[in-house]
């Protein structure tokens, strides 16, 4: 079960490489790409020659490192917009240690506000398709795609038994 965390691990090193020399406009569509078609496409290219192509291992044995590869890219795919994200629990926290003096609610509400904190948030979920905004009248609503996600959401949250807002 070496093969796919190293291929994990390789495919991580790509994707940082990428970054620092140039970050994607839809970040999410792009490590799709590169952490799940990419070794998609490079295990058919290259199965013939793979353990599995010759048969040295079990099908089985294939299956398991297809679905710890599989689980490894999906978590990370779906924990990096939270990782890349200010997460604004962790803001609030941030910015109150550096005070010198506590602080009143409003004053953190209009901090967030001055820093263009939601509004940040605003523009991600708008250059991923997940939201579009009507520039003439400000409203925002969801895509298509912003729809898919926010009902696999409440689906999950189901199944794993978390009641509406809470959680």
């Amino acid at each position: 079960m070496l093969v796919p965390v190293a291929l994990f691990i390789a495919i991580g090193f790509v994707h940082l490489t990428l970054w620092r020399w140039r970050k994607p406009q839809q970040e999410i569509q792009a490590l799709f790409a590169l952490f799940v078609l990419v070794p998609v496409l490079l295990g058919f290219a290259l199965g013939l020659a793979t353990d599995c192509g010759r048969g040295a291992l079990t099908p089985i044995d294939c299956a398991l490192a297809l679905l710890l590869y599989s689980a490894l890219a999906a978590a990370y795919v779906q924990t990096y917009p939270a990782l890349q994200a200010c997460s604004p629990s962790l803001y609030i926290a941030y910015w109150l240690g550096s005070q010198n003096t506590p602080v009143r609610e409003t004053e953190i509400v209009g901090h967030f506000v001055e820093q263009g904190i939601l509004q940040h948030r605003l523009e991600d979920l708008r250059r991923e398709g997940f939201i579009r905004i009507d520039e003439s009248t400000g409203a925002v609503a969801l895509s298509t795609k912003g729809r898919f996600l926010a009902r696999l959401f409440v689906v999950y949250r189901r199944l794993i038994g978390l009641e509406e807002g809470k959680g």
